[in-house]
This record gives structure tokens, C-alpha cells and sequence, in this order.
């Protein structure tokens, strides 16, 4: 896999799904991908803001990118977190190609003048072809503002040409987030390890609980395998983990929709790379591996659920 030359900086503390390799996860993932029919289709809510919900979802998209998926993305949040990471994206690649251009530039000159041995030529020429081929690992993603007049079924319809669709939503549960319920194959509800955030699950909880009502009422059906993520600390420790997990049993939230078994950690690495527009799937080092097999291996859990909540839906019928 192509990938880009940003440093990352990540622990190797990851969640014990992870520990299959990189290339094992990724391989698993593309099968899956060129199983289905038709696009899989994903979203993102959120009770608040600041839990990761954007960066799941553009994460994503950019690993699938790389892999040779066609990616649309949606943005549907008034803060428009995509749309600004989509334009420092594209600027990324225009300096990029601006700076290329000029280092051949004055490679040429330097040869023409004779001021430059063959030594040097050649190695400047070889960081040039680098530079250009760590360029073409900036993969395009489609990226769309949604109108909130339209219909997703509408918007989803015209994005049948594209291997997955992905929205992210508002950082608070109303009626957009309640219809993607409808049209989403799998939906992720992102939520920081901590014992306040741990506690707006049980808004999430009841926005799930009214929707199955409101589904029953109207004869509809919500589509989505909704599954919630817990967003980890770089320095959580195992207990706070089974304590979390044990704690979603006793609640009950089991009863209206899943929890990850992988984990997400918060950290800074993805803000760094927000910066560029880009993800840490087009990082070239070892240590972005790790942070991408964090994201592969969710984004694999999330397939696999779906797919086994459609074959109960079939077996069902």
C-alpha cells in the first residue's frame, strides 16, 4: 500500500481484536467490501461533539481510498469538520505539486549550468520520483455537502455508482440522525472512556428506544446495525476496559444496540494529520501501521456485524 511520509507517534496499546496483523486485517476488509451488491452505507452520531465522530468517518474513507474503493463522502454537520479536511486536503496536494514542479525545475538548471555531478543528479532525481509517488498515494475521495431538504434515500440512490457512502452527522440526536437509522447498513455512536461521557448513553438509549417505537408504529424498518465505540485514553488500563464493558451490560443498552469490542484511542496523531487533510493510512512508518490497524479493525467488526444482522433479518423472513 502506497503511503505518505508523515511521522506518527502512537502506543502499542491496542485492543486485543488488533493483533492480527495489519496485512490480515486489511485483506479481510477488501473481501467483505467486494462481496456486496450494492454500496455499503455508514454514518456517524453523536449525543456531543468532541468524541471522535468526524475523524472515524474520514478515517475510514481514506483507508478505503488507498485500497481502491470508490468513496463518497457526506457532510452533513453545521460545523463542516469534512468539508475543511477535504479543502486542506486538496491544498495539500496543489503545494505539493507546486514544490515538485519547481525541485525539477531547478534540478534542470543545475544540470544545464554544470553544477551538478552525476552523484548528486541522480539522488536528487531519485527524491523527486519519491516525492511524486508518495503524491499519488493522496487518494481522491468525493466529498459532497448534503442539502437537509433532500431525502438521504435520494442521496443514496445517486451515489450508486460508489462502493461506500459515508455521513457525518451533527453532534447532537435529532431527526437527521434518526432517518439515516433508516437507510444506514451499520451506524457507530463514538463515546470518550470516561464516567460523564459513559452517562449520554442513556439519551442514546432512549433516541434508539423511541425510534424502534416510532419504526413499529409507521411499519418501517431501521436497516442500521447501530453499534456504539468507546474512545480510550492513550493510559487505559485493562480494568477500566472490563469495567466499562461490564458496566454496558448493567445498564441494559445491550437491549437497543451493540458495543465494539475493538477500541479506538485518542490520539494526537490524528489531529496532526487533520492538519493536511490526510489520514494515517497514506503515513509511511511503522508506528502508522498501528494507528491503522486500530481503524481497520473496527471498520472490520462493523462489516461483520452488519452482515450477521442481515443474515438474521433473512433467516427471519
Amino acid at each position: 500500500m502506497q503511503k505518505n511520509q508523515l511521522a506518527l507517534v502512537v502506543e502499542n496499546e491496542v485492543n486485543a481484536v488488533a493483533q492480527n496483523t495489519l496485512e490480515s486485517v486489511l485483506n479481510d476488509v477488501i473481501e467483505i467490501m467486494e462481496s456486496f451488491e450494492k454500496s455499503f452505507i455508514m454514518g456517524a452520531i453523536s449525543q456531543k461533539g468532541g468524541v471522535g465522530k468526524s475523524t472515524i468517518i474520514y478515517q475510514i474513507a481514506v483507508m478505503l481510498a488507498n485500497l481502491g474503493f470508490k468513496v463518497r463522502l457526506f457532510d452533513c454537520d453545521t460545523q463542516q469538520t469534512l468539508q475543511h479536511q477535504w479543502k486542506k486536503r486538496y491544498e495539500y496536494k496543489k503545494q505539493e505539486i507546486g514544490l515538485i514542479k519547481q525541485a525539477k525545475e531547478e534540478l534542470a538548471k543545475k544540470v544545464a549550468d554544470g553544477k551538478l555531478n552525476d552523484y548528486f543528479r541522480i539522488n536528487s532525481e531519485k527524491s523527486i520520483a519519491k516525492r511524486e509517488e508518495r503524491l499519488k498515494a493522496v487518494s481522491s475521495i468525493d466529498f459532497a455537502n448534503h442539502n437537509p431538504e433532500v431525502d438521504f434515500s435520494e442521496v443514496i440512490k445517486t451515489s450508486a455508482d460508489f462502493d461506500i457512502v459515508l455521513f457525518d452527522t451533527a453532534c447532537h440526536l435529532s431527526e437527521a440522525q434518526s432517518r439515516l437509522l433508516y437507510v444506514c447498513d451499520s451506524v457507530v455512536i463514538p463515546f470518550n472512556n470516561s464516567d460523564d461521557e459513559f452517562d449520554t448513553n442513556v439519551r442514546v438509549k432512549k433516541f434508539i428506544q423511541d425510534e424502534k417505537v416510532n419504526a413499529a408504529e409507521n411499519d418501517e424498518v431501521i436497516t442500521a446495525d447501530i453499534r456504539s465505540l468507546i474512545i480510550d485514553r492513550p493510559n487505559t488500563s485493562k480494568d477500566r476496559t472490563e469495567y466499562v464493558s461490564s458496566l454496558w451490560t448493567d445498564y441494559g443498552y445491550q437491549k437497543t444496540h451493540g458495543l465494539l469490542e475493538s477500541r479506538l484511542t485518542n490520539r494526537q496523531i490524528y489531529r496532526d494529520v487533520k492538519n493536511y487533510g490526510l489520514g494515517v493510512a497514506e503515513l509511511d512508518s511503522p508506528a502508522g501501521e498501528v494507528a491503522l490497524l486500530e481503524i481497520a479493525t473496527v471498520f472490520k467488526e462493523m462489516l461483520i456485524s452488519s452482515n450477521a444482522k442481515k443474515a438474521k433479518k433473512a433467516k427471519a423472513e
